[in-house]
């Protein structure tokens, strides 16, 4: 059975030199992994980061959540990936998408292919990462991409790192999650949503003869916590200001968030457990709310 285990995605400034105490205390407090997420909005690059955080952990997983596969030529990928892996001593999680937001297409001069053909390439795109990572060395001809004699160093995780696979589609995009992905993650789903996700999930698992009770399930969202029902307030409002599209009102807030006080918290997360989320990636607005979720939670989560 897997066991529950809770991942962090922080904000991190521009200059880590300045976040390298407050990685190592989220790694202290318990957090199983360190998340980057990855969207050209100014911030450091996904990978990069990665690289950097390696040297600063000395036990939590590393990932993302979820990488705009598109983006990237699928070998120089596997290759960054596998050193990541090699330079964190096997701590890699890659965690990939097929892209969603027109305007980073167009801003690396990428077409933006309609969402089948997206999820097409990102099946193509981890074909020849797994082929990569697993022989060190792949030539392949598909509808996306050709490529020729790719070398790639190999992964120090055997038989290479585990891949994450995230989104909401259910025709393309889990059909690949069934088939091809070692962790499939929803992002910022309610928990009706989940269920009828996993769902779908299990469906396309059955036609492709995939294990659905094998493949680990992740949530990637946001966090509120407090002891203090006012700051919970002001939590729920500052979502509502974050992302007014996603978390328009403070109910749906609640819907598509793990808000409470630490009890709530703990009781939010099993209900997701019991739909099959064995895995939560969460993004807490500020430090302070995920010390308190660090102090007061994971200890109790991991007796449970």
């Amino acid at each position: 059975m897997l066991k529950l285990r809770i991942g962090l995605m922080p904000w991190l400034s521009s200059d880590l030199r300045f976040e390298k105490d407050w990685i190592t205390e989220a790694e202290n407090l318990g957090f199983h992994s360190i998340y980057a997420t990855d969207h050209l909005a100014g911030g450091l690059e996904a990978l990069t980061k990665l690289s950097a955080l390696s040297t600063i952990t000395r036990k939590a997983r590393l990932g993302t959540v979820v990488l705009n596969a598109p983006l990237r030529n699928p070998v120089q990928l596997a290759n960054m990936a596998a050193s990541i892996d090699i330079i964190s001593e096997g701590r890699l999680e890659l965690g990939l998408g097929a892209g969603y937001v027109e305007q980073e297409f167009k801003a690396c001069g990428i077409p933006f292919l309609k969402p089948k053909a997206r999820i097409e390439q990102l099946g193509e795109a981890i074909r020849i990462i797994d082929g990569l990572w697993k022989n060190g060395r792949l030539s392949f001809s598909g509808k996306y991409y050709r490529i020729k004699e790719a070398r790639c160093p190999k992964p120090t995780q055997h038989p290479r790192p585990p891949i994450m696979i995230g989104g909401k589609g259910e025709k393309f995009l889990l059909k690949l999650a069934a088939k091809d992905a070692d962790i499939y993650n929803l992002p910022h789903t309610s928990l009706e949503e989940t269920r009828l996700k996993l769902r779908v999930l299990k469906e396309h698992c059955l036609k492709v003869g995939r294990d659905f009770e094998g493949m680990e399930k992740s949530w990637f969202g946001i966090a509120v916590i407090s002891e203090s029902q006012e700051e919970l307030g002001r939590g729920i409002e500052a979502l509502r200001k974050l992302a007014p599209d996603r978390y328009p009102d403070p109910e749906i807030a609640k819907q598509r968030a793990i808000i409470g006080i630490p009890e709530q918290c703990i009781e939010r997360i099993l209900e997701y457990f019991e739909e099959g989320i064995t895995y939560f990636i969460l993004h807490f607005l500020r430090k302070e709310e995920a010390r308190l979720f660090g102090q007061e939670v994971i200890p109790r989560i991991r007796k449970l």
